[in-house]
């Protein structure tokens, strides 16, 4: 059984009344989305580490591995060397400070380019402009609060394909309160995940940076770890808003998919681009998990379909 943010949720949104805190992991594959979610419930309620259950010894040497005790507490536990940290995963991580958060995003984004068999694809470079300005708004908007990760992991749910996953989570304002913060208008969680996943709108500016260009420490030695073909910025204020139009984007371009919390909204997307929103157990912050696949980015041009297919066979007889 595959373990996902939003089952996840269902656990950490609906805890057990108790004087003492207490978490519970569940029992199965455990995927970023939901470490992500586990890891920052644990830092949020300061749940003891002896009151952190785990459901059998293989899943409590897998969260020791990717750094969950490290993460919460602050104390690496795991005894072994990482031999595949970098390659296939990049460990949970806080983002509880700018030199954490830009060190978060650049072994990530590292880590990426090496799940990659070619990184230089113009999906890959897109993946890793999402993932850096992704960063980027969790230390604006989530009060030194957020937890990320990525790991490579067929997923055997769809065909056993390779994919590569990049999750996060803060417990921070959250959408609607940030928005209503900023004046803008909405009147529940999903009309805030609404509006914040609509192209043009946006909480912060800064029209003077690119775009797509990627975050770096100012003190940074050496050349960008992300390659030449991704376009940089130093400024530590470089958040367009809340940067989600352009995560739908690329999970629509290249048939991803994608699961989006915030308060009691949530908004998943299918490979097949559909956004489909509905209730959810409340999250204090925000949450994501987005999945693509690495035969997808592969893909540099979408093919026609067969109405534009039938459309330029009538013209090439005209």
């Amino acid at each position: 059984m595959q373990i996902d943010l939003k089952t996840a949720l269902q656990v950490v949104g609906n805890p057990p009344e108790s004087d003492t805190p207490s978490l519970v992991i569940p029992k199965g594959f455990v995927n970023p989305g939901a470490w992500v979610m586990l890891a920052s419930t644990a830092r949020r309620h300061h749940i003891a580490n002896k009151n952190i259950y785990f459901p059998d010894q293989k899943t409590l040497d897998y969260s020791s591995a990717i750094g969950f005790n490290d993460c919460v507490f602050g104390e690496d536990d795991y005894q072994y060397c990482r031999k595949n940290v970098g390659s296939t995963y990049s460990p949970l991580t806080r983002l509880d400070c700018i030199e954490s958060t830009d060190a978060a995003n650049n072994q990530i984004v590292s880590c990426v380019r090496e799940m990659l068999s070619n990184p230089d694809l113009q999906g890959s470079i897109d993946l890793m402009n999402v993932i850096g300005e992704l960063h980027d708004n969790v230390w604006a908007h989530g009060r030194s609060t957020g937890v990320s990760m990525a790991q490579k992991w067929n997923d055997w749910d769809n065909g056993g394909r390779p994919a590569i996953e990049f999750a996060l989570a803060d417990t921070g304002h959250g959408f609607l309160r940030e928005l209503r913060r900023y004046g803008k208008a909405a009147d529940d969680d999903i009309q805030a995940i609404q509006w914040c996943v609509t192209k043009n709108n946006s909480t912060k500016h800064a029209d003077d940076d690119d775009d797509w260009a990627q975050s770096v420490p100012e003190d940074i030695i050496g050349g960008s770890p992300f390659g030449a073909a991704v376009p940089r910025v130093t400024s530590r204020l470089n958040h367009q808003g809340l940067g989600l139009w352009k995560l739908t984007e690329l999970i629509r371009k290249y048939r991803g998919k994608l699961t989006l919390v915030s308060g009691t909204g949530c908004l998943q997307m299918d490979t097949d681009g559909q956004m489909m929103y509905s209730s959810c157990p409340e999250w204090e912050g925000v949450a994501l998990s987005c999945r693509l696949y690495e035969d997808e980015l592969g893909r540099e041009e979408d093919e026609p379909d067969d109405q534009v297919a039938a459309i330029m066979e009538r013209l090439g007889g005209l």
